[in-house]
Formats: structure tokens, C-alpha cells, sequence
């Protein structure tokens, strides 16, 4: 255990030396023994005596809700993706296809007066197309052409790891479609959870107005979408119960899935969805799919579309006008989180580019600061603590012999990911327009929800699979 937490101290010290680049390198954060509380027995109150001297120093920052060594290393790191974007962003024939990819998805963000010029229109090609919506299938047709752009609504879809056949990929259908963040928050009579029902209702309310709706639909519209999460978050399973593996094991095909939930056409969404054949399915939580089932048809077209239109708005405001940007804040970041102030503008649109393109941006990023000699020294590194390991298994006593195998199998199974990958993300089908905010992240985020569908039916890819849902589904 002792070499484990070495290596983890080891890489996460080498981390932060690693941000030292760029104008502000000096403020990296770095290992410090003064940072200790001395004046606490560490049996007693652990936490802190690591972290109480470095709490009192440093009080979360305005911008942030949370503060820790790694907050100050992205902060750090934040730093040097700004330098190496703001040159990316001058628009001159030397550029490569990255440099343009990033570079003009970096300007699209931060030309604030063309996006304040713009208002809500960027969203109003999604609005249109989802007033289009007539009947109960019409609606499950937009959930699905939703889910394409990465816009969250109803429930999920993703490729993930078989449960039952652990190398290969299928689909998972799960419980989803709420705005406020867990179930509980719809389900729970305390005093402040009334209270944040309250202030989200008006909140929608607000966006919705924002969105061209007239004030009193919007404060009709804003009840109904709380009445339709409610009734979601009533049918899905508590956290708890999803810490339980076998509680999201459902495996089945599309015609049993149909069986229990007829009202969401599922042929007809999975046509939508326009990802892979498959022949099986693991469903997270059949008794959402059951109870929801019949709320499709009985809940009124009119109030489906207008929770569609919320969580199309939802999902961009952040990118729309000031308007959007600060009820966006005022609600989601500074009531929710607590954050006391809006990070600045360069901030964001950093964030936004390593969200979309994380790769593309990586790849400068490692040019910059991590090259391939200190790959191969990371690497030999932690070859020597594996060596150092295995050793470890042949000499500890409290081991039996059937046990050190197992440990010593179980190492030499583990992947070592360093710095970068090995093949990087290919982003050449993603159309990035120079002004076109909105559109450059729904481009971004449809080509991030193809390339996880894409995955349906192929064998798990140890070198670049990720086993979380991805960021929008």
C-alpha cells in the first residue's frame, strides 16, 4: 500500500511541475510541508492536519466554489491553454487544421459582441424544429434528434462495456431527463429543498421568457416542466441504489424492451438515433421506462414540447447573450453552487474549447509543456515501481501463494496511460465556423454523441475508452 500512495504522490507532484509553463509559471502550486496543521493530532482530525494551514491561507476564490491544490493546478493550467488559444485565434495562412479548429472556436467564444448581437436566434432552428412535433411520436422523434446534438432530455442512450461480456460494447438505456441535478432534489419536504424547487421553477420560468415565450405561458410552461421532472425523478432509482451493480443489470432484447414500455417507439428512436445494429441491450433501469410509459401519451404534446424547449435553452445558455449568460449564473453556479462571482469570459470559452475539442487542444498542449522524452521518463518511472511491486508480492508474508498470483496478475494486466494517448482523436469531420458559437458546440458535441454510438457491437478499446456515459447523453 505504502508504494501505491507513492506513486500516486509521485504523479500528482510531477503534474504540478509539469504546469509550470507560461508567463504565470511561478504561481504553479507545489508540495509544501508548511501547508500541515501541526497544532492537530492527525489520529484525531486527519483532514486537518493535512489541509488546515493551506485552508486558512487560501480562501476559495471569488469565481470558484470549491478550492484545492488541483483547482490552483488547472487554474495554473488554464493559463497556458489562454497563450497557446490567443495565438491559435489570430487568423493567418500559417495555421494548421488544429490551430483552426481550436483557434477559431476560442474567437467564436470570445467575440461577446456577436453573440449579445445574436440573442436567442443560434437555439431557434431547435426551437422550430421542435414546434414541428404533433403527436406522442413525434415527440420520442425529437428526444432522439435532441439527443443527437448532445442536448440531455427524457432519458439516455450510450455505448458501454457489456456486463455480461465485459470486451464487448452495447447500448445502455437509462433513466435521465432531469434539470435539477439528482431525483432527490425534486422528492425531498425539507426546507430547502422547497426552496430550490421554487427558485428553479422561477428560473425556468425566466429562461423561458428569455426564449421568446410571452410571461404568463412562460410561468404556465415553467409549472408544467417541474410537474414532468417531478414525475421523472419520481421513477428513477435513488444513488444508492445505483452503487449496487446488479440493480442496473438489465439485459434484453429490443422486442422485450418495447414490451415494457411501448409508448417510447423505440424502433422508431433507435432508427432516430441512427447508430450501429445491435441485437441486445442493457436497460439501467426498467421500472423508469415501465412507469414513464404511460405519462408519454398522457401528458399533452404541447407540455412535452415545451420541457424539449427548456432543456434546449438549459443547454446553451451558457453560449447565448448576457441575458441567458447571467440567469444561467444567477441560478445554476452562484444559488446552486455558491460561487460569488462569474468567471471572466477567457475563462469560459477555455473551458468550452477543452470540453469540445479536448484533444485537438491536448495536442498543442502537450508540444508545449510534455513532449515525448518526458512521456518515456513518466513511463520508466512507473515501470520501476511495478518492478518494485512484483517484488514486494514475493517476499510479504501476509499474502498466500493463490493470493500473490492474483496480485501480481492483476498488475501485470493494468494499462499504463501517460501524459497523452497514443493515437489522438481525430476531429477533421467537426466544422468549426469562425462567429458561429452555438453551432460550432452542437457540431462538436453531435460528433462526440456519433463516436460513442459508433462504438455499439465493437470490442472494448483499452487504450482509448472511457466507461463513463459521455458528457451530454
Amino acid at each position: 500500500m505504502r508504494r501505491i500512495l507513492l506513486l500516486l504522490c509521485l504523479l500528482a507532484t510531477t503534474g504540478i511541475a509539469l504546469g509550470q509553463s507560461g508567463s504565470d509559471a511561478t504561481s504553479a502550486p507545489k508540495f509544501d510541508l508548511n501547508n500541515l496543521d501541526r497544532q492537530v493530532d492527525p489520529c484525531v482530525d486527519f483532514y486537518q492536519f493535512a489541509c488546515g494551514t493551506w485552508m486558512t491561507k487560501n480562501p476559495i476564490p471569488a469565481d470558484q466554489s470549491r478550492w484545492g491544490q488541483f483547482n490552483a493546478l488547472a487554474e495554473n493550467n488554464m493559463i497556458v491553454l489562454r497563450d497557446i488559444l490567443e495565438k491559435d485565434a489570430n487568423p493567418n495562412a500559417k495555421r494548421n487544421a488544429i490551430q483552426q479548429k481550436v483557434g477559431d472556436l476560442y474567437a467564436s467564444c470570445m467575440d461577446e459582441d456577436t453573440v449579445n448581437k445574436l440573442g436567442a436566434k443560434p437555439i431557434e432552428p431547435l426551437l422550430k424544429h421542435i414546434d414541428e412535433a404533433k403527436t406522442p411520436k413525434d415527440i420520442i422523434n425529437e428526444v432522439a434528434y435532441l439527443q443527437n446534438q448532445g442536448i440531455r432530455v427524457l432519458f439516455s442512450m450510450y455505448a458501454s462495456p457489456d456486463m455480461h461480456n465485459a470486451q464487448m460494447m452495447i447500448p445502455d438505456v437509462d433513466q435521465g431527463g432531469l434539470g435539477l441535478p439528482d431525483r432527490d432534489y425534486y422528492l425531498k419536504e425539507d426546507a430547502k429543498s422547497k426552496e430550490t424547487r421554487e427558485k428553479y421553477v422561477a428560473h425556468v420560468q425566466k429562461m423561458l421568457e428569455l426564449s421568446g415565450m410571452a410571461p404568463k405561458d412562460a410561468e404556465a410552461g415553467a409549472a408544467k416542466v417541474m410537474e414532468i421532472e417531478t414525475a421523472l425523478a419520481k421513477a428513477s432509482m435513488a444513488r444508492a441504489e445505483r452503487r449496487e451493480p446488479k440493480n442496473r443489470d438489465h439485459k434484453m432484447t429490443v422486442k422485450e424492451l418495447n414490451t415494457l414500455a411501448p409508448h417510447f417507439y423505440f424502433d422508431t428512436y433507435f432508427a432516430e438515433r441512427k447508430g450501429p445494429e445491435f441485437a441486445a441491450l442493457n436497460v439501467g433501469n426498467p421500472n423508469f421506462f415501465k412507469q414513464i410509459n404511460e405519462i408519454i401519451t398522457s401528458t399533452p404534446v404541447a407540455d412535452w414540447k415545451t420541457y424539449l424547449r427548456w432543456h434546449v435553452v438549459q443547454a446553451n445558455a451558457p453560449l447565448l447573450s448576457e441575458p441567458f449568460v447571467q440567469e444561467d449564473f444567477a441560478f445554476q453556479h452562484k444559488y446552486m453552487s455558491g460561487q460569488k462571482e462569474i468567471q471572466a469570459r477567457w475563462k469560459r470559452c477555455v473551458r468550452l474549447v477543452d470540453g469540445d475539442l479536448g484533444e485537438a487542444l491536448g495536442q498543442e498542449y502537450v508540444e508545449k509543456t510534455f513532449g515525448p522524452d518526458a512521456k518515456q521518463r513518466m513511463l520508466d518511472m512507473v515501470h520501476h515501481i511495478e518492478t518494485a511491486m512484483a517484488e514486494d508480492f514475493k517476499t510479504v508474508d501476509w499474502m498466500s501463494d493463490t493470493t500473490k498470483k492474483q496480485a501480481d496478475a492483476k498488475l501485470q494486466a493494468i494499462a499504463n496511460h501517460i501524459g497523452y494517448p497514443e493515437k489522438w482523436r481525430d476531429y477533421s469531420t467537426v466544422e468549426i465556423k469562425r462567429g458561429d458559437l452555438v453551432g460550432n458546440d452542437l457540431r462538436a458535441d453531435e460528433f462526440e454523441v456519433r463516436r460513442n454510438l459508433n462504438k455499439i457491437g465493437k470490442p472494448v478499446d483499452r487504450n482509448g475508452q472511457c466507461l463513463l456515459p459521455p458528457l451530454h447523453e
